[in-house]
């Protein structure tokens, strides 16, 4: 964590205060308006005449081919509610997601797949319903994942094991069921792996063996067989 963060910070120094462009800068307009923006703790001043990446809070931003992206968007606990707008995909540079411990409502849109710079997302304590996006899979470069206290169900997607930079995963508190993958060994990079209060189910897989790096296993409150 102390490693993601570091690179996040290193991003954001780069050019925090450059000029938004301006589908970037569309992206978070839609989400300030599909999140209830103006009832947040800390809204952003979207009439104000300031530059979101000088004055919006929790959003960074960096030098990207000679663009200015959105790099981070840290929003947690800000009273954040209603849905995730398709068009958060749209912020193709973000390495960083933090919307934890808000409102947020509804499926996680499949857009997400497409923010393939992604190293850190945290979605932790909202109300998420619905499945896991197999888009997911797509983000190569993520090592953080948290979608623990949400109310997703339904299996967990087989495609999640290409994501081998994972080093903590972490789906705890919803109502996933099914078996857990059979190569989930495959996350060989994993540091921490916490499943517990769901409804998984089938024999503990073996490949778990492979998982040597790994410190934390928390699999209790399942309906899993085996040790």
């Amino acid at each position: 964590i102390v490693f993601i963060v570091g690179l996040l910070e290193l991003r954001r120094a780069a050019g925090d205060s450059c000029p938004l462009i301006s589908s970037d800068q569309q992206c978070l307009l839609d989400l300030f308006e599909s999140t209830n923006g103006e009832e947040w703790i800390s809204p952003w001043p979207i009439n104000g005449g300031v530059e979101p990446c000088s004055g919006w809070i929790g959003v960074n931003c960096s030098m990207v081919d000679s663009e200015c992206r959105v790099t981070n968007l840290t929003l947690p606990g800000n009273n954040l509610s209603g849905k995730l707008p398709a068009s958060i995909g749209g912020l193709t540079q973000l390495m960083g997601l933090q919307l934890q411990n808000n409102y947020l409502t509804g499926t996680l849109p499949s857009s997400l797949g497409y923010l393939n710079a992604m190293l850190s997302m945290d979605l932790q304590g909202n109300g998420f319903t619905g499945t896991i996006p197999s888009s997911l899979a797509n983000l190569t470069l993520l090592q953080y994942w948290n979608v623990a206290v949400n109310l997703l169900s339904g299996s967990l997607p087989s495609s999640l094991v290409l994501l081998t930079d994972l080093r903590h995963l972490i789906i705890s508190e919803n109502y996933l069921s099914g078996p857990l993958p059979l190569n989930i060994g495959n996350l060989t990079r994993l540091e921490l792996l916490l499943l517990g209060a769901n409804f998984f189910s089938g024999a503990i897989p073996d490949s778990l063996y492979n998982l040597v790096l790994l410190h934390s296993l928390v699999i209790p409150s399942n309906l899993l067989t085996g040790s």
